[in-house]
């Protein structure tokens, strides 16, 4: 009798349990949905909040690959920047183009595959025709005139070094490229790990980023109550993949990681040279802007200055207190990873292109944030990239397939 009774007590709370879970399910439902709505509405009818979660968002691509992902194809994404949305064409082949891709290559055509990260998929307030894959490509046609040239974007947001080498691997040989571009090292300097070897608090913290509407009202402050926990305890118990948190890192931990970085950072993008040079095309290395200007909290917000003003600042203090933010760490290690980009540019004979040089000239005017360029900053670099190209016999009739560039020909 007292077994029943204890039997009947426990599925009593058993029922209880569950009816507390469907209750949060449709109060959570409910509350996504009114989100959306409301937003919907005050934001003029953008779709962009119906569809969120529904579709990928510009940050988060869902056809995985074997080592990348990208975006599944024939999709327009409707992405909020500040106060305006975006609209981003992606093509058959899951890549923002205003094209799909032609195989095989049209005879006497000139092609050019841009590999990167967000900053060459455009992320930010560019629309599809102010992307510096697009620019080049315009300015290429007028300082050549009859020749028929095509610039392909590859870039991805959150890719890694590591990424774009499998895609180089897995899709550059079909596409039959005539040269490669490589402008990237933002993401190996922010995040020393990928998102997958994160916590599973984060992971699920992702999730509802990319999925809730209502998620991403609270997302900030959330946010902005677990840096603060950060700050005060110099600890990270949801395991983020990134430096972005404002912990504070001693002098060992920042060599540990920026040497980590180099390693990780100079074996794919050797690797990505290797498979560049099997297909018989050269590849210009691009060197990436990077400024903790735009990064709050940085501790750099009060004036513009050029990156290798900011590197040396972050290195003197460092010298001086034996250690920095986690956030100040990473331009640390992306100088590094430049560094070791010109290296390899040397020692592997590549065209180099100083995409620093070239946008801290115009400083804040070229940036739409620490690291995207707005138009005018894809401008610059599409036209710094042409002009390196100009110096060299690849868009003579012809000549597209060419041994590698010797060292004398690079540009600095």
């Amino acid at each position: 009798m007292t077994a029943k009774l204890q039997s009947g007590a426990t599925l009593t709370r058993r029922k209880k349990f569950a009816f507390i879970l469907v209750a949060l399910g449709i109060l959570g439902i409910a509350i996504e949905a009114s989100a959306r709505v409301i937003y919907f509405v005050s934001d003029g009818f953008n779709p962009y909040y119906l569809s969120f979660g529904f579709v990928a968002d510009t940050q988060y691509h869902s056809a995985e690959g074997d080592g990348y992902s990208k975006f599944p194809p024939n999709t327009v994404y409707h992405q909020k920047i500040a106060t305006r949305t975006v609209d981003m064409k992606i093509n058959g082949d899951g890549f923002r183009n205003l094209v799909d891709f032609v195989r095989p290559k049209p005879k006497g055509t000139f092609r050019i595959l841009t590999f990167g990260e967000s900053s060459t998929f455009g992320y930010g307030p560019n629309e599809d025709n102010q992307t510096y894959p697009y620019q080049l490509e315009e300015i290429l046609r007028q300082r050549y005139p009859g020749r028929k040239i095509e610039v392909y974007n590859l870039g991805i947001p959150h890719f890694r070094s590591n990424n774009i080498l499998a895609l180089a691997k897995t899709e550059a040989a079909a596409l039959e490229p005539d040269l490669i571009t490589l402008y990237a090292g933002f993401n190996n300097a922010m995040l020393p790990k990928p998102r997958t070897e994160a916590g599973s608090i984060y992971h699920l913290k992702d999730w509802l980023y990319f999925h809730s509407v209502a998620w991403r009202v609270v997302h900030t402050s959330v946010r902005n109550v677990y840096y603060k926990f950060v700050s005060v305890t110099n600890s990270d118990p949801v395991g983020l993949p990134n430096l972005a948190a404002p912990a504070m890192l001693d002098e060992s931990a920042i060599i540990q990681l920026r040497q980590h970085s180099s390693q990780e950072y100079r074996h794919d993008i050797d690797g990505l040279a290797n498979v560049v040079q099997q297909l018989h095309a050269p590849l210009i290395v691009i060197t990436q802007e990077y400024t903790l200007h735009q990064v709050k909290d940085s501790g750099f917000q009060d004036k513009w200055r050029t990156y290798p003003d900011e590197v040396a600042m972050v290195e003197e203090m460092l010298a001086r207190d034996k250690k920095l933010s986690a956030i100040q760490s990473s331009l640390l290690v992306h100088r590094d990873l430049m560094d070791g980009l010109q290296k390899l540019s040397r020692s592997r004979g590549l065209v180099l292109v100083d995409g620093i040089g070239a946008l801290d000239r115009y400083g804040e005017e070229a940036m739409a944030s620490y690291v995207h360029l707005n138009p005018k900053g894809n401008e610059i670099l599409a036209t710094a990239i042409a002009d390196a190209i100009a110096q060299t016999n690849w868009m003579t009739p012809h000549s597209a397939l060419v041994t590698p560039v010797t060292a004398a020909s690079q540009h600095r």
